[in-house]
């Protein structure tokens, strides 16, 4: 788990929500049921890795704000040094945020 300040964990729990709500038109409702159950639990990693995987997998375009703001999130959350669900999702995720 990355070391946060309180502020950084809810800024993380409101960033990753606003992601979910402006995308779960493109997610299947067992993905939006286990994303809130991360956040819920404040599993804030696996929120993050597990709605991108299924953002990449549904070709998602974010804008350049948005991928700034979240490359920035998954490192500070330490995804860029040890994923949770993927051991690949790293390199997938910075490709994701640089090709589009």
């Amino acid at each position: 788990m990355a070391n946060l300040s309180k502020h950084q964990w809810l800024q993380a729990e409101k960033s990753i929500g606003e992601l979910l709500t402006k995308f779960s038109k493109h997610l299947d409702l067992e993905t939006i049921r286990f994303v809130k159950e991360y956040l819920t639990h404040r599993e804030y990693e696996m929120a993050f890795e597990g709605l991108f995987i299924e953002l990449i997998d549904a070709e998602i375009v974010l804008s350049e704000a948005e991928k700034e703001k979240y490359f920035i999130l998954g490192q500070d959350l330490g995804l860029n040094i040890e994923s949770v669900f993927d051991d690949g999702f790293w390199n997938a995720f910075s490709k994701f945020v640089n090709e589009r």
